[in-house]
């Protein structure tokens, strides 16, 4: 029973609030959640990918492709690497 009073009114108001506040962070949860799980995915096939690029310099040397051209392929490599991680911390929320 609340009371038709200032008080009354007060709390009323409070509890409108504190539920406002309970229903943006529950919100917010999901939404981190569903972030997370992209991020998770993205990661799975950046990983994957990395792994057959790494798998192709790696049969290229074998075949007998020149160090030269081998050299140029890791270093791509690490520079896609480099600017995948700094994209990756430009994003990312302090």
């Amino acid at each position: 029973m609340e009371a038709h009073n200032e008080i009354g009114e007060l709390t009323h108001d409070f509890n409108q609030m504190a539920q406002a506040v309970r229903d943006h962070a529950e919100r917010l949860e999901q939404r981190v959640a569903e972030r997370t799980q992209e991020l998770d995915q993205a990661h799975r096939q950046l990983a994957a990918a990395h792994q057959q690029v790494l798998d192709s310099i790696q049969y290229a040397q074998e075949i007998g492709y020149p160090e030269e051209d081998l050299n140029l392929m890791r270093n791509l490599l690490n520079s896609i690497d480099a600017a995948v991680y700094l994209q990756w911390n430009a994003n990312r929320v302090p």
